[in-house]
């Protein structure tokens, strides 16, 4: 899947650089730039995408799914961080990260509720906020979440806190 969808946005890319087009066809082009933004958000997700459902399947199948967000889960330490995207997830018991693996999907992260000590917003990386958590033994995970402000009353309520 992939892979056409790199095929697919060189072709088109090749068409609008390299064939010249006449004027009269000029709605061509108009409709490949578009049709390459499309294929852009669906590399995109090809790429990064999982679904709740996709995500809640790796859950326990007793656990109930309070919360759940597209985010980021930052890695890494001081100048040397990453960014991994996936699924957010908070059920009854502890907080899921799910990934796109190679082929399916996997669980990259699980906190349990119970060592949760607290939780802030910041700004993790350079133009992105998101949240902290910080478990009793003062280790630290950090998730990035867009619109965190509108999302912090869900969570607090998902957490039970």
């Amino acid at each position: 899947m992939k892979n056409l969808l790199r095929f697919l946005l060189l072709g088109c890319f090749f068409v609008i650089v390299f064939i010249p087009i006449r004027v009269e066809y000029e709605w061509v082009v108009w409709a490949l730039i578009v049709a390459m933004f499309g294929l852009v958000a669906a590399y995109y997700w090809a790429l990064y995408g999982v679904t709740a459902a996709q995500a809640a399947s790796l859950a326990d199948e007793a656990e109930v799914v309070r919360y759940s967000k597209f985010a980021g889960l930052v890695t890494g330490h001081d100048k040397s961080l990453d960014l991994i995207r996936g699924r957010f997830l908070i059920t009854d018991t502890r907080i899921l990260f799910v990934r796109k693996a190679k082929k399916g999907f996997e669980l990259a992260e699980t906190i349990p509720l119970g060592e949760l000590s607290e939780y802030r917003t910041a700004k993790l990386l350079s133009y992105r906020r998101g949240i902290i958590f910080t478990l009793e033994d003062e280790r630290e995970y950090r998730f990035t979440i867009s619109r965190i402000q509108r999302e912090e009353a869900p969570i607090r309520s998902a957490l039970g806190w």
